[in-house]
């Protein structure tokens, strides 16, 4: 049974961009000798894309089981952020070369992730303080 909110959170980031595996970011037209070509911009469109989005996976992860260790847990969901970050950013700019595209609406799914990192990352940062004055308190 899963009793701490940041778990949930990090099971979100994880599973959403882990969606973008299968779902696209942006369709759209390239032109490739003289024809147009269609064109789906996926997270495992090019190779940093793909590591970065892994990462993040195995970051959101690997994350809800080092809940004894809050230091270290928020240290590798702030990587995990940065990480997508960078996913968000090379999504895009694998965006510039096609003409005549639109943003399909699962192009949300990178940013949702992020989202869900910043609210674990909160939460995280939560039970670490409310452990920290309760610790404080003992020692009265």
């Amino acid at each position: 049974m899963i009793q701490r909110i940041q778990s949930v959170w990090l099971l979100l980031a994880g599973i959403s961009m882990a969606l973008t595996f299968k779902l696209p970011f942006y369709t759209g037209t390239k032109m490739v000798n003289a024809k147009e070509e269609y064109v789906k911009v996926f997270s495992s469109t090019n190779f940093i894309g793909l590591i970065l989005a892994i990462a993040f996976v195995a970051i959101c992860f690997i994350t809800i089981f080092l809940f004894k260790n809050r230091k270290l847990q928020m240290q590798l969901v702030g990587l995990a952020i940065l990480l997508g970050t960078l996913n968000i950013y090379f999504l895009y700019s694998n965006t510039s070369g096609l003409t005549n595209g639109t943003y399909s609406i699962s192009a949300i799914f990178p940013i949702i992730a992020v989202g869900f990192s910043i609210s674990a990352l909160r939460s995280i940062w939560q039970d670490h303080k409310k452990l920290k004055d309760l610790n404080s308190n003992r020692l009265r």
